[in-house]
């Protein structure tokens, strides 16, 4: 019990990171359809910056989305691929769990964020 009183910060620290990543799990299952248009992939109904917002925006800041996590790397700038992008939502890293998003979801939110990164 000691050791965890010498380092409250971390352990404080440490906690708030994980509730973040849990309140940003959230929001795959959401199918309510159109919700404004922009980032829809090829020929998905689905909703690239919908899905990104809902399930990535608590950990990373992406301007073109409005979103400003701060656990994961800010994505704005970055000018990343939808290849790297796919590897990364199936690998995870970090306090990112792997495949919090797949198949389709993960495909849309992938190309939304190539394109709107690089912005």
């Amino acid at each position: 019990m000691t050791a965890r009183l010498r380092h409250p910060m971390t352990f404080l620290v440490l906690l708030l990171a994980a509730a973040m990543l849990v309140a940003g799990c959230g929001g795959g299952d959401d199918d309510s359809g159109d919700s404004g248009g922009s980032g829809k992939s090829g020929g998905s109904d689905l909703d690239g910056k919908a899905l990104f917002t809902s399930t990535c925006g608590g950990c990373h800041a992406l301007d073109a989305a409005g979103t400003s996590g701060s656990v994961g790397p800010k994505l704005t700038g970055k000018d990343l691929s939808v290849d790297r992008v796919r590897s990364q939502i199936e690998t995870g890293g970090g306090a990112m769990p792997p495949n919090l998003l797949e198949g389709e979801q993960a495909d849309a939110v992938a190309s939304y964020v190539s394109e709107a990164s690089s912005k």
